[in-house]
C-alpha cells in the first residue's frame, strides 16, 4: 500500500450537503420524496463540464436505484439549505417518471464539443432496465435535442449484462462545422 500526500490546495467553488433542485412546486417535491424519485441521502453528484457560456452541468446518476429525479441539471446562482439549487436539463419534462423513454432515465457522464453537449443515458434505474441505452445530442445555443443515438444492448454491457457505459468520447476531425456528419464517439463501459 502506499499513501502519497502532495499537499496541494483544493479551491471549492461549489459544495453540497446534499442535491437539491430548483421544483416547479412544492407539492412536485413531495410526491417526488413520498414516491422514492427524490431521496437526498442518495443523490449523489457523479460528473461535470463546463460550457463556453459558462454553465455548469452535473449529472446524478440512478444506477445505484433511485433517488434523483432529475440525472441531468445545471448549477445556479440559487442557494437552498444543502448547498447552490440545480436545474434540470433542459427543463423538468425530460425528466418526468411518467414520461416515455424518450425522455431522460439516468444519466452517467456528459461530454461537451462544438458547443453541443453528448448525455450517456444508461437507460437504467438499479439493476433495471427501463429503457434502451441511448447518447442524446443537446444543442446548447437553443438547448434543443439534434440528435439521438440509440446503442443496442449488446454493445452497452458485457456478457452477464453488468456492464456499465462510463465514458463518450467524441472526436471531430477539424473544424465544428457540419460535425455530425464528422464525428467519431467511442463509449467506454466497465465490467
Amino acid at each position: 500500500m502506499t499513501i502519497a500526500s502532495f499537499g496541494i490546495k483544493v479551491n471549492y467553488i461549489y459544495e453540497w450537503k446534499y442535491a437539491d433542485y430548483i421544483w416547479e412546486s412544492n407539492e412536485q417535491k413531495e410526491d417526488a420524496i413520498n414516491s422514492g424519485t427524490y431521496n437526498r441521502s442518495t443523490c449523489m453528484l457523479f460528473d461535470v463540464d463546463k460550457a463556453k457560456d459558462g454553465r455548469i452541468f452535473v449529472t446524478a446518476s440512478n444506477e445505484l436505484g433511485p433517488g434523483a429525479p432529475a440525472t441531468l441539471a445545471t448549477i445556479t446562482d440559487e442557494i437552498g439549505p444543502g448547498g447552490p439549487l440545480l436545474q434540470p436539463y433542459p427543463d423538468w419534462s425530460w425528466h418526468n417518471s411518467n414520461c416515455t423513454c424518450d425522455g431522460i432515465v439516468s444519466v452517467i457522464r456528459v461530454h461537451i464539443r462544438c458547443n453541443h453537449i453528448f448525455v450517456l443515458d444508461s437507460g437504467r434505474i438499479g439493476p433495471d432496465q427501463i429503457c434502451n441505452p441511448k447518447l442524446l445530442i443537446f444543442n446548447l445555443k437553443d438547448d434543443t435535442l439534434v440528435k439521438t443515438i440509440y446503442i443496442p444492448f449488446d454493445i452497452a454491457s458485457n456478457a452477464t449484462g453488468s456492464g456499465l457505459l462510463v465514458v463518450p468520447y467524441v472526436y471531430v476531425p477539424g473544424e465544428c462545422t457540419h460535425f455530425l456528419d464528422k464525428m467519431i464517439v467511442s463509449i467506454f463501459f466497465l465490467k
